[in-house]
């Protein structure tokens, strides 16, 4: 979730499976996973196609509740340079993802209407339903319904439904752009390797 800032007044929340939620000011939180291993740099071909939505997607996410104001919002948004936050409702003591707001909500829906952005909350602008990622779905198949969906950012949500982390596309064009390179270079070495053999 974010950054918690130094000096800070943080305090544990809830705990979701292995992330440990941290409340900051009231309004943010922080997940950190405390059983996830290293990435390794290199992902054979076999292990990408099964890689899973969990070791991927970023765990830190800006949200504020749903029944905060636009200006909040933005506020949020300011403080911790990001484009976009989750909307979240506490339900049973957790974060459940209600949707997803961005910069270009607060332009077009708030400043370009001339609405009050304290009168409206950020539940008020969510425009579509959400749509959720798991965190052991491939990524593949969640790229395949970000693309359907026509979005660029999913929330990822443990078994209870609750927010644990944030798969964007930048994430996963990381990955998928490493792959290529891991390609590449075999395309690169094999000849040199078979040159080596027959000389």
């Amino acid at each position: 979730m974010i950054g918690i800032k130094p000096g800070a007044a943080a305090r544990p929340v809830a705990a979701a499976g292995a992330a440990l939620l941290m409340q900051v000011n009231g309004r943010c939180a922080r997940a950190v996973r405390v059983d996830r291993e290293p990435r390794r740099c290199g992902t054979t071909i076999q292990e990408a196609t099964v890689m899973r939505v969990g070791e991927l997607c970023n765990r830190e996410v800006v949200f504020v509740r749903s029944d905060e104001t636009a200006r909040a919002a933005a506020e949020v948004m300011r403080e911790f340079h990001v484009g976009d936050v989750v909307v979240v409702v506490e339900r049973n003591g957790r974060n459940m993802p209600a949707g997803v707001v961005t910069d270009r909500d607060l332009a077009i829906e708030v400043v370009a209407k001339g609405v009050d952005p304290d009168a409206i909350t950020a539940g008020d602008m969510i425009t579509q339903r959400v749509v959720c990622a798991e965190l052991e779905e491939s990524y593949a198949d969640v790229l395949d319904r970000m693309r359907r969906a026509g979005v660029r950012r999913m929330p990822v949500v443990d078994v209870h439904g609750a927010l644990v982390g944030i798969l964007a596309l930048d994430d996963v064009l990381r990955f998928v752009s490493q792959q290529l390179a891991e390609i590449a270079q075999l395309i690169t070495v094999q000849p040199q390797r078979e040159a080596m053999v027959r000389a």
